[in-house]
């Protein structure tokens, strides 16, 4: 008790602007963490675990709301006859999330132009079904009650050093134009990139909105946009529709022609680049500019078949094959595909052995799942799946 008064005290000497300091940044932190969004307009990258224990939360609420429906309208145990319940998962948390709700009869997805944090619906205040993490709720707690401290203990050493709140010395303005000059840094680095890829869009007006983005064609490239900015943002501002400049390509679709170098090279000019989808022929060069890609992570490689041309057509440059797979240890992959039925087996384990690799998808290849099982044994920790559509 002796040790606590005095930090009381000290309390009790903060000035006014210390204090209106801390309920700033203490705002700012309750609508950047607790108002949540819907799971499946969420731009952040989840951790696998807290997606499938969300997707299970989604299930299991679904079979509670049909079986509740079934009792009190006296339809057929299986519910054949029954509309199935508007149903959305709502996630809160920065940076972690702590809470997911299942919330039934929800509100149709926004617009876009809605302020996440003016919705009701977003706050958790009620839901059919609950999600909660204890400790990824202290985490974020500790974080934001640490934000808080440190806004205030700025501000209260400011005006201790300076004996004044609007009181200015030279560090004060080197540190202001260091601040500002970070933020026209960051301006002029997305608003450099948003002009470059502007620029590949002919016509500008020949694009289309999706759930995942807007995406864009040109010649022989379609790409598509994603939200590339800090998350923290995006939420204090209840959404980004007002951050466009902080939207660039994260997906290209490529259909290679005599011209494909200039078209490969427009996709190492995009940094955010992490998917890159290869249609027809990818040329065996063509790797080494892929390299070039910081941030690439998922490869579709073209149709592979064992009649298809060794060329690039209109060129004599040479078309990537399977026995070129060990080529793609120059790339950080996590993803590969691989389609056609000039894919066999021991190519699968070629590919399985690239570092880093964690994922294989495999399309109208020769490979069955009998031959597939023992090189999954073998490599436990990519993930191969047989699948008969692309999942990107």
């Amino acid at each position: 008790m002796k040790h606590l008064w005095p930090r009381l005290s000290l309390l009790k000497r903060l000035h006014r602007a210390t204090w209106c300091a801390m309920l700033l940044t203490a705002t700012a932190l309750v609508l950047i963490m607790v108002p949540g969004e819907s799971l499946y307009l969420s731009l952040e990258k989840r951790p696998q675990p807290w997606y499938d224990a969300c997707m299970e939360l989604e299930a299991d609420t679904y079979q509670q709301s049909i079986d509740a429906m079934c009792m009190s309208e006296g339809y057929p145990e299986n519910g054949s006859t029954i509309c199935p319940p508007d149903l959305k998962i709502i996630e809160h948390g920065w940076p972690s999330p702590f809470l997911a709700r299942a919330v039934v009869d929800a509100v149709p997805f926004p617009t876009g132009e809605e302020i996440s944090w003016t919705n009701l619906e977003n706050w958790p205040f009620s839901a059919e079904n609950w999600l909660f993490r204890p400790g990824a709720f202290l985490l974020d707690f500790g974080i934001a009650i640490l934000l808080i401290a440190l806004a205030g203990a700025l501000i209260q050493w400011r005006i201790h050093r300076r004996q004044g709140l609007l009181k200015f010395g030279l560090s004060d303005l080197l540190i202001g134009l260091t601040f500002l000059g970070l933020a026209m840094g960051y301006y002029t680095y997305h608003h450099r990139i948003s002009t470059l890829e502007d620029q590949a869009i002919d016509p500008p007006q020949s694009f289309w909105t999706t759930r995942f983005g807007r995406s864009f064609y040109s010649g022989r490239m379609i790409t598509r946009q994603n939200y590339e900015g800090p998350q923290w943002l995006r939420k204090l501002l209840g959404g980004d529709q007002y951050l466009e400049l902080l939207y660039h390509d994260d997906y290209a679709e490529i259909q290679p022609g005599a011209d494909w170098r200039s078209t490969f090279e427009a996709v190492t000019e995009r940094p955010f680049i992490e998917v890159v989808d290869v249609r027809e022929q990818l040329p065996l060069e063509a790797v080494e500019q892929l390299a070039k890609c910081p941030q690439l992570d998922s490869l579709i490689l073209p149709k592979m078949d064992s009649k298809a041309p060794q060329r690039i057509i209109g060129t004599n440059d040479p078309v990537f094959q399977p026995q070129h797979l060990p080529q793609l240890r120059k790339l950080t992959l996590r993803t590969l595909v691989l389609r056609g039925n000039a894919i066999e087996p021991h190519h699968v384990e070629t590919a399985a052995a690239l570092p880093g690799l964690r994922t294989i998808y495999l399309q109208g290849t020769s490979v069955t799942e009998e031959e597939l099982q023992p090189i999954q044994r073998r490599h436990p920790q990519v993930e191969m799946t047989m699948t008969d559509y692309i999942p990107f």
